[in-house]
């Protein structure tokens, strides 16, 4: 019974060891890896031709402004009537570099006794001009500011008239771009030049349409001389005529005397009398009125 127990152990010890070898069959060995299709080689990639670089375009020049303010220099010129030069400054408006083809009107102004031209330059005459221009108040401008080297000289016998009218006005014409016609030209002075103003205005050929005499010391003229220039000019009207003085002013009868003939001429002017003395203060206090009253008939661009 043993030996037949021990043979179906044997026995199942066979079947299972069979069966596990047959069970044991090895892995199948894997599939070759295909070769992988070639890789395409990358397309170049074109680099756009640049456009052409332009050249930058030049930046506008911006259009001069009549508010920049204007400039002053200083001149001479030979002259025979005095036997020197005859020193002057010019004041010459905003924009007159960038715009000189269109004639300017223009001013004269005559320093008194014991003084030069830098009296008007003093006085602040390019600022109040500046002023005036920039405001639309007056067109640009320009200003002859002459200095009379002998002013202590007798007028009677200084030849300043003379070189003036002879030899400075063709000159600063020339020069300069100036309008020349009596209508856009004036004229004016202070003290002893608001005679030279009143002489160069009214004795000749008519120059200036407006004149000006600031704190005049006495009439530059009498009577019949005044009725004698006034019949040369006949049927010309005489330039429009200004006088002022100061109620202090030491010399205020002569002015007053003047005014009191116009009016007997019937000659039309302006006559003003202000508080103030005779002396620089006073007429620095009125630059301003004058300049707008000079320039108030010359057209506005």
């Amino acid at each position: 019974m043993l030996r037949s127990a021990l043979k179906k152990w044997l026995l199942g010890g066979l079947l299972l060891a069979f069966g596990l070898a047959a069970g044991c069959t090895p892995n199948p060995a894997p599939a070759a890896a295909r070769p992988s299709p070639a890789a395409a080689e990358p397309t170049p990639l074109r680099t756009p031709p640049a456009a052409p670089t332009r050249p930058p375009s030049p930046t506008p020049t911006p259009a001069c402004s009549l508010s920049a303010g204007g400039r002053l220099e200083q001149a001479s010129l030979p002259s025979e009537r005095i036997g020197k030069p005859l020193e002057y400054w010019v004041y010459l408006p905003p924009c007159y570099t960038e715009a000189p083809a269109q004639p300017y009107p223009w001013l004269m102004l005559l320093h008194g006794q014991s003084m030069d031209a830098q009296v008007w330059v003093r006085m602040g005459v390019q600022a109040r001009a500046d002023e005036l221009i920039a405001q639309g108040k007056a067109p640009p401008f320009v200003i002859i500011l002459p200095t009379e080297a002998y002013y202590l000289q007798d007028m009677a016998e200084a030849r300043f008239g003379e070189a003036v009218r002879q030899e400075l006005l063709p000159a600063v014409q020339a020069r300069y771009t100036l309008c020349a016609q009596p209508e856009c030209r004036a004229v004016g002075g202070l003290s002893r030049g608001a005679l030279w103003a009143l002489r160069l205005a009214l004795e000749g050929e008519p120059v200036f349409g407006a004149v000006g005499g600031h704190s005049l010391p006495n009439s530059p003229f009498s009577p019949s001389k005044l009725r004698a220039l006034l019949a040369a000019r006949s049927p010309q009207p005489p330039p429009r005529i200004w006088l002022d003085s100061g109620d202090l002013d030491r010399y205020l009868r002569g002015a007053t005397q003047f005014h009191e003939l116009l009016t007997q001429q019937n000659v039309a002017h302006t006559w003003t009398v202000n508080k103030g003395a005779h002396e620089e203060a006073y007429w620095q206090a009125h630059l301003g009125e004058y300049l707008q009253w000079y320039a108030q008939d010359w057209p506005i661009p």
